[in-house]
């Protein structure tokens, strides 16, 4: 089984699967499908849900669900920036303008998140999980709609800013960065819900994918808990996640363009709380 907090970083990547019982990676899959289809509805990649979900499951292992989510991230991602397309919910100029400083700061991310101590890592974690629901609850109470507040200001500075806040955040943390991008977005640069979920999507379909290499490219060095963990671990349980979370996230970024207001916005809220305070406290 895989249940112990270090099982699945300690043993070879192929007895993950050879070894497990069908239930955990029935579990696993199950993940992978929750965090797409709320990462994809909110667009924040899925990391925020799967990263927890993983913790909270199978035991502590930041290193390790970071550098497999990532991977999952930009295959969720793609999934949903898809969607999106279809129903014309992507400005282009807000994505390119975006773009380039998420590149260049996930990078940056990462390598932070290689020096600092796990434990830091997951309390950094929940904290901004908990800090995005409050402003998003702000912002509901203060009856703010959908955060579209006069003419989209979509300058190449305010993007480069959201964008580079967005890469950093992601590569510190394992994570999309939806839950950066799509407050700031909708906060400094005016975009309606839906458009910032949609932009967030494709941005983190290129950030993501750098990330995920630049992690799992150095992730053979990392040793946060004494186990020999290499590539092939961060691969095999991403290969895991990755199919059920693009399925979700197909789901998931379908029902951003069905559903009310209202009620993508509590989604958003009660997954932030609900993570954060495991990551934080759990």
């Amino acid at each position: 089984m895989i249940g112990s907090p270090t099982a699945v970083a300690g043993i070879d990547p192929p007895a993950i699967v050879s070894n497990a019982e069908w239930l955990d990676l029935l579990g696993i899959a199950a993940i992978g499908f929750g965090g797409g289809a709320l990462g994809g509805l909110v667009g924040i990649g899925g990391s925020l849900v799967m990263i927890p979900a993983l913790t909270f499951v199978y035991g502590r292992d930041q290193q390790l669900y970071q550098a497999s989510a990532m991977v999952v991230n930009a295959l969720v991602a793609a999934t949903a920036t898809r969607r999106h397309a279809l129903a014309g919910a992507i400005r282009r100029r807000v994505v390119v303008g975006m773009v380039p400083a998420a590149i260049l700061f996930v990078l940056l991310g990462v390598w932070a998140s290689n020096r600092l101590d796990e434990r830091w890592l997951q309390l950094a974690f929940g904290g901004f999980m908990l800090y995005v629901a409050l402003q998003e609850t702000r912002s509901m109470l203060a009856g703010r709609g959908d955060g579209s507040r006069g003419s989209p200001r979509d300058g190449r500075l305010a993007l480069a800013g959201v964008g580079g806040a967005t890469g950093f955040v992601s590569g510190l943390l394992g994570i999309g960065g939806g839950g950066v991008a799509v407050p700031l977005l909708r906060g400094a640069c005016r975009l309606p819900l839906r458009e910032a979920i949609a932009a967030s999507a494709a941005v983190m379909l290129v950030s993501a994918s750098a990330g995920a290499v630049a992690k799992n490219a150095s992730f053979a060095s990392i040793d946060a808990a004494g186990a020999d963990r290499g590539l092939s671990a961060s691969l095999t349980l991403a290969a895991i996640l990755a199919p059920t979370g693009m399925a979700g996230a197909w789901v998931g970024a379908s029902l951003t363009h069905r559903l009310n207001l209202p009620t993508i916005r509590i989604a958003f809220i009660a997954l932030m709380t609900i993570g954060g305070v495991r990551m934080a406290f759990g």
